[in-house]
């Protein structure tokens, strides 16, 4: 038995269709508190039967459903009337209701009536395509739209024409009179939580405008600002390639780099594809020659100390490609002097 249990019960011995309960009766009826995610995310209240989601189980269980959320204050509950199947045809608990407006059968179905009907499935169908994108978030539809008339009533008295498309203000509030407009299929693309504005010489405009006006592709503009582009050069023609570096909170371009620490374009943007960053990129860099002898690894000028060559001998022969022993082999003159005094003794 869960926490939520004692709503299922209550539930189940409640007569009307439609109940509001506010925060404090639901924690009243549980006994208990409600968890801090129930007063901030809409998620919480969405119709969802899995596994960790055993609230939405005490009142899906107990026929109801969750209609509208008003986060902290109250929620709607609505009797589940009729089950979750592929052709849901209404919702609101009246079994006459579909045909009373005579557009919900399939030969007389209008526009409008398919526009409901996919608004309410998305937010209340589980076994919808885009429940994921719509009820499974907490996006829930109006008590008052559950009625198709009020919903015409409505669509009709605030611009509704055959080419527009239903259209949320705020993407992530619920289908409501307050919420919603109707636009163009355009316009709504604008509108996604994708769809990032962004403003280029004092002008705000989404990424699919700036795409539209300039002929840039949508991809290559949410890449080059991503990449940390610069205002001016995100409408550069494409094909052109920037890099941004930036360093103790200075970003310039490779070119602006050069011209400040007076190394070549070519070289800091060598270095950066090797994986150079920050102040690395400009300092002086030595090689470091290495050579392994008899397992052992060393830099050229630490043979040289251990063996008391010349460090330009050692460096002279790695050079002509010489390796292993004879690197640090004695040079030819020590050789002769060693011979030369060994005859005199």
């Amino acid at each position: 038995m869960t926490k939520y249990e004692p709503l299922s019960h209550y539930l189940k011995q409640v007569k009307p269709d439609r109940i509001t309960l506010s925060y404090s009766e639901i924690e009243s009826i549980l006994s208990d508190t409600l968890p801090s995610s129930a007063l901030k995310y809409k998620a919480w209240w969405s119709n969802e039967k899995t596994n960790g989601h055993v609230q939405s189980k005490a009142w899906m269980e107990a026929g109801w459903m969750v209609t509208y959320i008003r986060l902290g204050e109250s929620i709607d509950f609505q009797r589940d009337t009729v089950p979750h199947q592929k052709n849901i045809r209404d919702q609101t608990g009246d079994k006459n209701h579909m045909f009373s407006h005579g557009e919900g059968s399939t030969k007389k179905r209008t526009r409008l009536y398919v526009i409901w009907m996919g608004m309410r499935q998305r937010c209340f169908n589980v076994n919808a395509k885009d429940y994921k994108n719509y009820g499974a978030r907490g996006i829930t539809v109006c008590p008052e739209w559950s009625q198709y008339t009020v919903f015409k009533e409505w669509a009709l008295a605030n611009g509704y024409e055959e080419h527009l498309t239903l259209d949320r203000e705020d993407v992530n509030g619920s289908y409501c009179p307050e919420n919603c407009r109707w636009t163009t299929v355009k316009n709504q693309g604008n509108n996604t939580r994708v769809n990032h504005k962004v403003t280029i010489q004092g002008e705000t405009k989404t990424i699919s405008e700036w795409a539209a006006l300039t002929g840039i592709g949508p991809k290559t503009l949410r890449h080059r600002i991503v990449s940390g582009w610069k205002e001016e050069d995100l409408l550069l023609p494409t094909g052109v390639q920037k890099v941004y570096i930036t360093i103790d909170g200075v970003t310039q371009t490779i070119t602006e780099w050069a011209k400040e620490s007076r190394l070549s374009a070519s070289v800091i943007s060598k270095r950066y594809k090797e994986g150079g960053r920050g102040k690395d990129l400009f300092g002086v860099r030595q090689k470091r020659l290495v050579a392994t002898i008899n397992g052992e690894t060393k830099t050229l000028k630490d043979w040289a100390k251990e063996t008391g060559l010349n460090y330009r001998v050692i460096h002279a022969r790695f050079q002509k490609g010489i390796r292993g022993e004879l690197l640090i082999s004695p040079s030819r003159t020590r050789t002769q002097i060693s011979r030369r005094t060994e005859k005199k003794t």
